[in-house]
């Protein structure tokens, strides 16, 4: 810990889970926990979104007896963006030599950050710069950037960004027994080159949730204008980016999400309220002006509630 700022460096398989949930994001609406975006479900990482509200009532048989739960349901994981070089094997962190890796959650900015450099097997250096929020402003918004710089190589990058609504409540280990498949699929579609749209329900509440996500890449300061093709399976929906990546020319990907439910109050149709959303949202440098506004108002009111606090103690 730094001041306001929670800082790790070192990736440590056995601490993620703890730092994922350390390095939560959330709006008070809906909150993300701090997995990569490269990360599955597995003992050492649990990718978790959470709506307020979203709850979700399941009858499991154990030892011969009926047991009934209600969860907080963990809802479609938005994070996935991966990439692969030379159509070799997909990042992952425990398969490449890390030669640097920071982690920081700026508190007082609301924003996650992270920070590796590596060399694969084909001994390819790559850098690798993540930058995360919630937007506190825009409840229903949240969005990541990735930025890839090639130190030593030139070659293709193919790069993969999904909605994934096949997760399950499974995070704690003596829940296991009890019922974990909170979602079922309704509509998983693209829209356009670059916009991913998802729509499941709670099986047994039949809660609606949508989300839709957006992905922009940039080769310098240029946005591409790629095609993609398409990913798909049950629940899950994804694109796939291929284009040429030079040395030292960064490569940066904008992914922007908005996830709206059946209960949120004055909209009509969440799906189209994901898409109207999602159509009209800045790219990340705009979104993380609008956020750090609203961010810094909250933490001006936080520091002036501490003055008064401190003045009652002194009387």
């Amino acid at each position: 810990m730094n001041g306001w700022r929670l800082i790790y460096t070192g990736y440590v398989p056995a601490q993620e889970r703890l730092r994922e949930a350390l390095c939560t994001l959330g709006n008070g609406y809906f909150a993300t926990r701090g997995s990569s975006p490269q990360a599955l479900a597995d003992e050492h990482h649990y990718p978790g979104t959470y709506i307020a509200g979203c709850y979700n009532r399941l009858r499991s048989r154990i030892a011969g007896r009926e047991v009934e739960n209600e969860s907080l349901v963990n809802v479609p994981n938005w994070l996935p963006l991966n990439f692969r070089i030379d159509n070799d094997d997909w990042f992952d962190l425990g398969a490449v030599t890390l030669l640097s890796y920071r982690q920081e959650l700026l508190i007082k900015e609301g924003e996650l950050r992270r920070s590796i450099r590596f060399r694969d097997r084909g001994d390819r250096i790559t850098r690798l710069e993540e930058r995360r929020l919630v937007h506190f402003g825009l409840s229903h918004v949240a969005a990541l950037q990735l930025q890839l710089v090639a130190e030593n190589w030139t070659g293709t990058v193919e790069i993969n960004s999904a909605l994934d609504g096949s997760v399950t409540n499974s995070g704690v280990a003596r829940y296991r027994k009890l019922g974990g498949q909170h979602l079922e699929a309704l509509t998983a579609i693209t829209l356009g080159r670059n916009v991913l749209f998802l729509k499941m329900r709670t099986v047994d509440s039949r809660i609606e949730i949508a989300s839709a996500a957006r992905t922009v890449i940039y080769q310098d300061a240029e946005r591409l204008d790629l095609k993609p093709s398409i990913d798909r399976s049950t629940g899950r929906i994804g694109h796939r980016f291929t284009l040429s990546m030079q040395q030292n020319r960064p490569v940066t990907v904008e992914k922007t999400l908005a996830v709206y439910t059946s209960r949120d109050h004055a909209i009509y149709e969440p799906g189209l309220e994901a898409q109207r959303r999602t159509a009209e949202t800045p790219p990340y440098p705009e979104l993380y002006r609008t956020h750090r506004l609203v961010w810094d108002q909250l933490w001006r009111r936080f520091a002036l509630d501490l003055t008064h606090v401190d003045r009652d103690e002194e009387h």
